[in-house]
């Protein structure tokens, strides 16, 4: 079974679309969303009601978060020229869970934004070593998750630790420099986790390696 992985879209709808064809071309089963959908980009509405459309299962990223916070904000200050997103958008955003937990072909998904913990929370030890921060381990420790999404990152990684596994498919959009405009496809049962970029449709190297 083949799973498509989004993450940080930041209402890129033309990364969005690039992604999708990419995923039909791969013949996936379902397609996951990491967070962040929107913020940053032009077409926040648009790449909501895609999601929405296509039945999409995504977390609230910070981004997602923040968005909610910001048109409520312009509403009440009444900020000039400020676009207000759709009502239904901003529904959608509030609507969105932190954390979701699925079963996909007896593999134990949980998939996230930053970590199950914190919303912008970090992966890696804030050293920037290939070792995972102290809040991520116990995060990790009160899942029985075999397999751990997330996104934030705008860097695709596979990592191990001990028995669990953190992927990370890089930002979906391609809207400043260090988006490295990509998504993954998780081949279950197997558990083959491979990334490609967006502008050539083709697999491209990322981070792989056990983490302490």
């Amino acid at each position: 079974m083949k799973i498509g992985i989004l993450s940080d879209i930041h209402g890129d709808l033309v990364s969005l679309q690039k992604a999708l064809t990419l995923f039909e071309l791969h013949a996936v089963d379902s397609v996951l969303c990491a967070g962040d959908v929107v913020e940053k980009g032009r077409n926040d509405d648009e790449v909501v009601s895609l999601l929405r459309e296509l039945g999409v299962p995504c977390v609230q990223g910070n981004h997602d978060e923040n968005a909610i916070r910001h048109q409520e904000l312009s509403r009440e200050f009444k900020v000039p020229g400020e676009v207000p997103l759709k009502s239904e958008t901003i529904e959608y955003l509030k609507s969105l869970p932190r954390v979701i937990e699925q079963n996909i072909a007896g593999t134990k998904i949980l998939l996230t934004h930053g970590t199950p913990s914190q919303n912008a929370g970090r992966v890696f030890h804030e050293d920037g070593s290939q070792r995972l921060s102290k809040s991520f381990k116990k995060d990790l420790a009160r899942t029985d998750c075999e397999i751990v999404v997330v996104g934030h990152t705008h860097s695709p990684f596979d990592v191990r630790y001990r028995e669990k596994r953190v992927i990370n498919p890089g930002a979906t959009c391609d809207l400043k420099g260090r988006d490295s405009h990509t998504v993954g496809i998780l081949d279950l049962p197997g558990g083959l986790f491979t990334v490609f970029e967006l502008k050539t449709a083709t697999p491209c190297e990322i981070l792989e390696c056990d983490v302490t």
